[in-house]
């Protein structure tokens, strides 16, 4: 019995630990679903550390099989057709997972019974108390003997106050659980749900209507700016000042243009310069100062001074309003998902930065996965956020807006959600994105209209802009892609930065043709269509969903290799 029917079970004492029966039933369900869609071992699917006993031998054969470990990733996980995790990792995949997957959960590995654990002297005298004022006595010694002769452990269970069904293989208290996810889609290709005549719903069917798309507009600039003293090259971000002047961040001009509210230009300042040696020995942050190496960004700091992400110099500049270097931090320091705190002024890839009420300077240190919080003079103050799918993990984080009341949103690229921490830097909540689907090494942008109540949120590749409330609920969107001929209107080719300024007006830099537009305030949402659209509630912590579109797997198609790279 115990070597040939039970085995695999818990009520065996067998062995000490052992895998339960669902180690093989998933096997031989992830074998089905591979041959019935690609005739062979090619299914792409997914797992993790916590499973990977035993399963990282029985996945040997199936090449495509990713091994995402602790920390697993949407770019790891999107074009999955299975995932199998362990019960430590599930609150990680399922806001990546999102509704597209069904969940069948399973017993992975239990051990025998461990009441025997804490025996003492006085258990086993009470045992072996024949006497008729100890009842509960004799009801032990019968449990013991029926799971000894038929391992059946229900008198004990009643004996013990733990209830009949304490020690059922579903419930057994000494065990490990697995989760498995197959999406939906393959889901009702290959397996027949229900009896009868009805009919297999198709999960495409069924998503709700978005706000996003439903309240899209046409939205009709009021200003492009004059490029006839000047030509932008890939501006990236811009930002304005109390004095009525906008700068704007050229990637491809190494430089930084300044223009009017009006869109008149003024003048520009900077040139390439680098902070490496031939060799690609870095010299220091302080080498040559005033010059750039492909920036992505650019706020004003409350003295009115300038802060540069010079995102491939690996640093943070200081300048004068009219372009005089004052100062500078930061260093290369590549090491993604593992990155330590030391050194405080380590980057990889700084993608934006902004400042707050107080002067404080926040850098999206992107290749990291984090957020790098200083004071005016580069003092090193905290670190928001770490590596990671997880609720109040990063991966990518780009495009950062900071409210009034000190709250920061994250552009939480890689996650395809709007992170949002405390003006301590704790988490709150999450937004999630129906978009940032191509990877093309365009980054999202944000920008905050208290007044109004709106987070502005750039899809880059997509050429729109979407508008969310302060609660996460979109409200709608414009913008057109356009990928020949010149764009106008709101038409983009590739969205980068965003702004707003006092007024409500909008300013979009549209990186991929090289100009700027400005539009009036998006039209506030009507008390109908400011409803929040409503989502699976999968944590404690709020998670709102931003837009929802058919597309229920994305055609992106990095490697999970690739994940600790920032895209140049």
């Amino acid at each position: 019995m115990a070597s040939y029917i039970n085995y695999d079970y818990a009520t065996e004492f067998l062995v000490y630990a052992h895998a339960a029966p669902a180690i093989k039933q998933v096997l031989n369900q992830i074998e089905e679903i591979s041959f019935r869609t690609t005739d062979g071992p090619d299914l792409r699917f997914a797992y993790d550390n916590l499973v990977s006993w035993p399963y990282s031998w029985y996945f040997r054969d199936f090449q495509n099989a990713i091994f995402v470990g602790g920390n697993p990733t949407l770019q790891q996980l999107q074009d999955a057709v299975v995932v199998v995790v362990g019960d430590g990792n599930r609150s990680k995949v399922e806001p990546i997972l999102e509704d597209r997957y069904i969940r069948f959960d399973h017993m992975r590995l239990w051990w025998p019974m461990q009441d025997y654990f804490y025996l003492t002297p006085e258990r086993v005298l009470n045992t072996f108390d024949f006497s008729p004022e100890n009842p509960s006595a004799a009801m032990i010694r019968q449990g013991i003997f029926n799971i000894w002769w038929s391992r059946d452990y229900t008198t004990y269970g009643i004996a013990t106050g733990k209830g009949a069904d304490a020690f059922d293989p579903q419930n057994w208290p000494v065990s490990d659980r697995m989760h498995f996810y197959v999406r939906k889609d393959v889901a009702a290709q290959i397996w027949e749900y229900g009896v009868g005549e009805g009919t297999i719903a198709n999960p495409l069917e069924d998503t709700q209507p978005s706000l996003c798309i439903s309240n899209h507009i046409t939205h009709t600039p009021i200003v492009t700016f004059d490029q006839s003293a000047t030509i932008l090259s890939r501006p990236l971000d811009l930002t304005l000042s109390d004095d009525g002047l906008v700068y704007v961040a050229e990637e491809f001009n190494y430089r930084i243009s300044i223009f009017t509210t009006d869109g008149q230009y003024v003048g520009s300042f900077g040139q390439r310069g680098t902070v490496f040696d031939e060799n690609r020995n870095w010299l220091g942050a302080m080498v040559n100062g005033g010059m750039f190496e492909r920036p992505h960004s650019i706020a004003v700091g409350l003295n009115g001074n300038l802060y540069v992400a010079d995102t491939w110099n690996y640093r943070i500049q200081v300048l004068s309003p009219d372009g005089e270097f004052i100062t500078a931090w930061g260093q290369p320091r590549e090491d993604g998902f593992q990155v330590q705190t030391v050194p405080v002024d380590g980057f990889w890839g700084p993608r934006d930065v902004e400042i707050d009420a107080l002067g404080n300077v926040y850098v999206s240190d992107t290749g990291n996965k984090r957020v790098r919080v200083y004071d005016p003079a580069g003092t090193w103050l905290r670190d928001v956020g770490s590596g990671g799918s997880g609720l109040g993990q990063l991966d990518e984080p780009a495009g950062l807006a900071i409210h009034p009341d000190g709250r920061l949103f994250v552009a939480d690229t890689w996650n395809r959600r709007v992170s949002v921490f405390s003006p301590s830097g704790e988490f709150l909540q999450v937004y999630n994105i129906r978009g940032w689907y191509e990877e093309q090494g365009n980054r999202p942008y944000l920008a905050i209209d208290a007044v109004r109540n709106l987070l502005y949120v750039t899809d880059p590749d997509r050429g729109r802009v979407l508008v969310l409330d302060m609660d996460g609920n979109c409200v709608g969107a414009f913008g057109q892609l356009i990928l020949e001929g010149d764009p106008t209107g709101d038409q983009f080719r590739t969205v980068g930065g965003i702004a707003v300024d006092d007024d409500g007006f909008v300013y979009v830099v549209d990186a991929g043709a090289g100009r700027i537009v400005k539009f009036p305030p998006f039209p506030l949402p009507s008390a109908e269509t400011s409803v929040s659209e409503q989502v699976p509630e999968v944590t404690p912590e709020v998670v709102n969903d931003a837009e929802t579109t058919p597309e229920v797997t994305p055609e992106m198609t990095l490697e999970p290799e690739q994940t600790d790279a920032v895209s140049e």
